[in-house]
Order: C-alpha cells, then sequence, then structure tokens
C-alpha cells in the first residue's frame, strides 16, 4: 500500500517535471538577475567587459519551500575554442507522502559546451548534459543537446542569436508514464549603445508545446566595476494572468581588482513568491 501511494506521489511529480526544472535553473547570475535573459550560449560561455577569460564560477539560488540550487562552472579557453562544464544540483529537501512518510529528492546534471570563438563575429557551439533525477528509491535519467550560434553586426553593437534548446534523450523513466522535455527554439538579440553603458537584450522563445514567451532585460554598469540588472518575462499564451510586478528581476554585482566577481540577485515570480541567487566568479590567468 506504502508503495502504491509512492508510486502515486512520483507520478504526481513527474507531471511538475523535475528535468525541466533543473534544465530551467541557471547559475549565471548575470542571466538570473536579467529574468534569465539570453540564451545557453550566454550560460556556457561567459565573459567579463567583452573579454575571454579562463574562469571558475560557484553560485547558489534559494527557492520558495526550501528548495535549493548549488552550481559549479569551469571554462577554459583552448586555441579557437571555448570549452566550459558544470555542475548542478537542485535539491527539494525532504518531503512527505500522504501517509506522512519521509523521503528526499533532487536532480543532477553535468553539463559540457564548446564553443568556436575563432571569429568574435560569429560563435558557435553546443552542449550535451546528463541529467539524472531521484525520489525514495526511484530515479530518471536523461541525455539533453543544445545547438546554436550567435552572429555580431556593427563592430559588436547588434547581436543576433539562434539556438535549439532541450532536445533529449530518455535513458530511464521514473515508471512507465512518459517525461516529456519540450525543445526551445531561442532566438535572441543584444543591443549595446556606444555612449550609454548598458546593454538591451531581447527573447523570444517558442517550444514543441506551443508556448510563447518573451524576454526584456537590461545590463547597465558604471566603469566596467560596478553592474546593475533588471528583467521581465512575458508569457505570451497567458499574458492576461499577469501583472507587471510578476516575472521581473533585479541584480547588481561588484568586478574587484579584475579577478573577481561578485553577484547577487531576485526574482520575483508571483505573488510574493520569490528566488534569491548568489555567486562568486574567480578569473584565472595562467595557472588555470
Amino acid at each position: 500500500m506504502i508503495k502504491y501511494i509512492l508510486q502515486i506521489t512520483i507520478s504526481i511529480m513527474i507531471s511538475f517535471s523535475f528535468s525541466n526544472t533543473i534544465i530551467s535553473m541557471n547559475g549565471n547570475m548575470d542571466q538570473f538577475s536579467s529574468m534569465n535573459s539570453g540564451s545557453f550560449i550566454e550560460s556556457n560561455y561567459r565573459e567579463f567587459n567583452n573579454t575571454t577569460y579562463n574562469l571558475y564560477n560557484m553560485s547558489f539560488i534559494k527557492l520558495p519551500a526550501d528548495i535549493t540550487f548549488h552550481e559549479i562552472f569551469f571554462q577554459k579557453s583552448m586555441n579557437q575554442y571555448l570549452i566550459s562544464s558544470k555542475i548542478s544540483i537542485l535539491n527539494y529537501g525532504n518531503l512527505e507522502d500522504v501517509l506522512n512518510n519521509s523521503f528526499s529528492a533532487n536532480n543532477r546534471m553535468l553539463q559540457i559546451s564548446i564553443f568556436n570563438i575563432q571569429s568574435k563575429s560569429f560563435i558557435y557551439g553546443m552542449s550535451i548534459g546528463l541529467i539524472q533525477s531521484s525520489i525514495e528509491t526511484y530515479s530518471s535519467s536523461a541525455l539533453v543537446y543544445n545547438f546554436g550560434f550567435n552572429k555580431s553586426y556593427f563592430n559588436n553593437k547588434l547581436i543576433v542569436g539562434l539556438s535549439v534548446e532541450n532536445f533529449n534523450t530518455i535513458i530511464d523513466n521514473y515508471s512507465n508514464l512518459e517525461d516529456s522535455i519540450p525543445h526551445i527554439i531561442n532566438v535572441s538579440s543584444i543591443y549595446k549603445p556606444q555612449f550609454i553603458p548598458f546593454n538591451l537584450r531581447i527573447n523570444y522563445l517558442y517550444d514543441s508545446l506551443n508556448n510563447q514567451e518573451l524576454g526584456l532585460s537590461l545590463i547597465g554598469h558604471i566603469d566596467n566595476i560596478f553592474y546593475f540588472y533588471t528583467g521581465k518575462y512575458f508569457y505570451i499564451n497567458d499574458i492576461i494572468v499577469y501583472n507587471v510586478f510578476e516575472n521581473i528581476a533585479f541584480g547588481c554585482g561588484i568586478f574587484i581588482n579584475n579577478q573577481y566577481k561578485i553577484n547577487l540577485g531576485l526574482q520575483h515570480l508571483a505573488n510574493g513568491i520569490f528566488n534569491i541567487g548568489t555567486s562568486l566568479t574567480a578569473i584565472t590567468l595562467d595557472n588555470f
């Protein structure tokens, strides 16, 4: 009987889509603080002041109901390529079923990306990630693939990108129920005014379930030391459901001695529900 109830609980949680949840999480605080702007390229190829560095990053996000997200990220350039990897853990903590039996649940993802950066005006690449989800003794796993490019114009003042994200192969399921991961077409653009120290980003997302999203964000700086972020997402299919203060984010960052960057971000989702995140990035010069 307990096993049957646990299976029902798992089936409900499958509909919540564990795999989709960790895919949607982002340890890049620049993107988190601008309401998840950009694409998988910006998430896995990180620049500072238009410069590519070897670096590592640690980030932490606190979500509602004691859910936590941790990520460790590494990046290294090798000739004309940039290779990055990250380990992400989304921990749901201790949960209880209808009989008050306690069990744990979490998602884990290992992702590796490679980008051709020989030409700064045309960057393209791909990533592959292994996702594992576990609830009690039940587990699920999948491979996820992303492909895309960014093309810049007018001396890097305008960047247009296109990516196809979340193509996947399910390896194991919790049960015989299908845990669908919709793939996404992401069209992005970044405009960098010449005399104004901020970037305007626009994202349009369309997934295989016919959901559409529009994202607008601003990233500004003072002397390439202090950074400010804001962004908002609109779910086009249900645009009348959300008000102007929902699905909005703010954040700030400081670049210290051209080697360390500390970020703090806040997302307001709806009805007083917040995600809070922070990160530390360390740039390494020769000994990475």
